[in-house]
């Protein structure tokens, strides 16, 4: 009991930090620019040639993300008074997922300070572009191949996206991250001949993660697949990434802590920590959870995956989509 008392004082005095402005965590300034309002300094040409189009820039909340360049390369830029705190969100949700083996599993975002060439001082969020297209993108790249030949489009899932996949989803329920649905997630994809190729997956707009609000519900939806709590869970959760598993096995609880303590507040922080203490000592008491190794995905968990999330979230609404009712997805 008195190691707990000390380890939430430690919680306690590292929240303090998250109650200020964000330039107590913002890094040095960087003149990216011109105008006031940060005014974009990407044109619409580039916007074109580079392929950013409205559904990328839309990254943060439900308003839009400003283009703009850093050494050459095009990031997105979210003011915080566009956001406000839930911007906070995208950087401890990086943290976390980085700290479990997958920070690659969402865009990188990270507090920065934007000086205006008036030389007004910006305080906000930068993102990285995500990977591939969003899934509008997606689907109507689906839907063309379709209407061209009137047959079924076949969807080949890479090993490697099923992985992700499967660690998204994990990593959503510890940071409750309960809006991950299509929209927010991006795919990196290949057509060859008739047939699509699912390559790569990323996730963006983590605003919502570490949420408070109707927390118990919130778990059990993304958990049970229902409000109520049930004797078992989603069908998903009988399948774990090998590397995610030792992660869940061997990171501690001062760990995971440490990772978002600067930006969280206290209670999120706990919270946080219960929901990997319940799905640690789920794993453990559940010998009959398979344990995948990164050659081991093949249909039956590219199928358990379409199962599990019938609500068109995750990859069950992808693959299961109306406009997508001929199509056969194909592990690879």
């Amino acid at each position: 009991m008195k190691n707990r008392n000390i380890f939430k004082l430690v919680l306690f005095i590292l929240s303090i930090f998250s109650f200020t402005e964000i330039d107590v965590y913002a890094i040095p300034p960087i003149s990216l620019i011109e105008g006031k309002n940060v005014e974009a300094i990407v044109t619409e040409d580039e916007c074109e040639r580079d392929d950013i189009g409205i559904p990328e820039i839309k990254c943060f909340s439900s308003s839009e993300a400003i283009p703009c360049k850093v050494n050459g390369e095009i990031k997105f830029f979210k003011a915080y008074e566009e956001v406000g705190k839930s911007y906070k969100n995208n950087v401890a949700t990086l943290q976390l997922y980085s700290l479990f083996g997958n920070g690659d599993l969402i865009a990188k975002s990270e507090f920065c300070d934007i000086l205006c060439k008036d030389g007004e001082m910006v305080h906000g969020i930068l993102m990285d572009h995500a990977l591939g297209k969003d899934y509008i993108d997606l689907i109507s790249a689906v839907r063309e191949l379709h209407d061209r030949s009137q047959k079924t489009v076949p969807v080949e899932v890479a090993k490697r996206v099923q992985q992700k996949y499967y660690n998204l989803i994990w990593l959503d329920l510890l940071a409750l991250q309960n809006d991950r649905q299509l929209c927010n997630m991006f795919f990196e994809y290949t057509i060859t001949g008739k047939n699509i190729h699912l390559i790569d997956i990323q996730g963006i707009d983590n605003d919502n993660a570490f949420s408070s609000f109707d927390l118990k519900n919130n778990f059990n939806k993304l958990f049970y697949g229902s409000s109520i709590e049930q004797t078992a869970p989603l069908p998903v959760f009988e399948y774990i990434d090998a590397d995610l598993y030792k992660r869940f096995m061997t990171i501690s609880e001062k760990e995971i802590a440490d990772s978002i303590s600067g930006i969280l507040n206290i209670a999120q922080v706990e919270e946080t920590i219960a929901r990997f203490r319940t799905l640690q000592g789920y794993l453990l008491a559940n010998k009959d959870i398979k344990i995948i190794t990164p050659k081991a995905w093949n249909e039956e968990t590219l199928e358990v995956l379409k199962r599990s999330h019938d609500n068109k979230r995750y990859f069950g609404g992808l693959l299961l989509y109306d406009i997508m009712d001929q199509t056969k997805p194909i592990a690879m």
